[in-house]
């Protein structure tokens, strides 16, 4: 309708994630981690700051729970901040449209999962990007993902 062109702009064009990532509500059960990473393998966006850097939040978040998995070490880790910065750098880094971005980012995640929450979310990429995690790639250590979402569960809810 003509009204909702209008309520559009008024928004900013914040255009949802999951518009250009279509299969990203048919999780079934594999490796939620992986499962999504695979998915982020898109450039379709190219153009649109808001989905960019809606793209940029998820996509540190799930190399963030792939560290923690032993899919990521410590360079490759460092090289997904370097990626996430560059989309910054490039998008609009105001307060404003950094929280828009990221709440649009659990948005998305939750289109997997209702176990994402913002909480689970900080402490794990907070704890990666931090150093504060030992490089279980590195050790030759793997965690499925049901270890790593209840060990981010237990200590989210501690923090909280």
């Amino acid at each position: 309708m003509l009204f909702d062109i209008f309520s559009k702009e008024e928004k900013n064009n914040e255009t949802p994630l999951k518009i250009y990532i279509k299969n990203c509500n048919k999780y079934r059960g594999d490796d939620v981690f992986v499962t999504i990473w695979n998915d982020l393998d898109t450039d379709s966006f190219t153009g649109d700051t808001f989905a960019e850097m809606t793209y940029a939040y998820t996509r540190r978040t799930i190399a963030a729970f792939l560290y923690l998995q032993g899919h990521f070490n410590a360079e490759e880790i460092g090289y997904q901040q370097e990626v996430f910065q560059a989309f910054q750098h490039r998008t609009n880094a105001s307060y404003d449209f950094q929280e828009a971005t990221a709440a649009a980012s659990i948005d998305f995640l939750i289109e997997y999962s209702t176990w994402f929450t913002k909480e689970r979310i900080q402490s794990a990429v907070g704890a990666v990007i931090g150093g504060q995690v030992v490089d279980n790639k590195s050790m030759g250590i793997f965690h499925s993902a049901d270890t790593i979402m209840n060990m981010v569960a237990n200590i989210a809810s501690q923090q909280g």
